[in-house]
């Protein structure tokens, strides 16, 4: 089984992960989905509100651990 990937921010050139996930309008009209870290969620709040009211929705991050390339015990010295 492979572990989950972490979700990063989708602002273009942030490489920090999203912590909340935000969308809004709806199906019939226009939808705007996006993700972002703590510094880009009023942008991307202001974004999302040109087509609707906007809902947050928290983003679960995969553990710390699970965020290495390799296990411990496959690094060679």
């Amino acid at each position: 089984m492979t572990a989950p990937l972490p979700i990063y921010c989708s602002r273009n050139g942030c490489a920090v992960p999203a912590t909340v996930e935000i969308e809004a309008g709806t199906v019939d009209t226009e939808l705007r989905r996006a993700v972002a870290c703590d510094r880009h969620r009023s942008a991307v709040r202001r974004w999302a509100a040109r087509v609707g009211h906007p809902t947050s929705t928290p983003i679960d991050q995969p553990m710390v651990g699970q965020l290495t390339l390799f296990s411990v015990t496959e690094v060679e010295p």
